[in-house]
């Protein structure tokens, strides 16, 4: 249930008056729920690239073990570790290996 428009007029003026003087923002709810799902949101979205880059850098790590203390060849690594040849060996090229 809403205030009459008069009403929620005055109200929105009496907040804005007591958040200069008091130098605290009021916060409604919808704003409060809006804020915690943008959190919420971003916090999932960063968990997300987190582990992206996680795993792209164990990909990487276990492509160089691989090379240096197996000795395997890229096309054996690629087939072990189910990727792509050349994308093996860009990653070894930029080791410089």
């Amino acid at each position: 249930m809403g205030l009459p428009d008069e009403l929620s007029i005055k109200f929105h003026e009496e907040i804005i008056k007591y958040e200069e003087e008091r130098k605290m923002p009021y916060v409604t709810t919808a704003e409060r729920i809006g804020m915690k799902k943008g959190m919420e949101k971003g916090m999932e979205k960063g968990m997300e690239r987190g582990m992206e880059r996680g795993m792209e850098r164990g990909v990487h790590e276990s492509i160089v073990k691989l090379y240096k203390r197996a000795n395997m060849q890229p096309e054996h690594i690629a087939d072990v570790l189910e990727l792509e040849v050349d994308f093996v060996r860009e990653i070894l090229k930029t080791e410089k290996l």
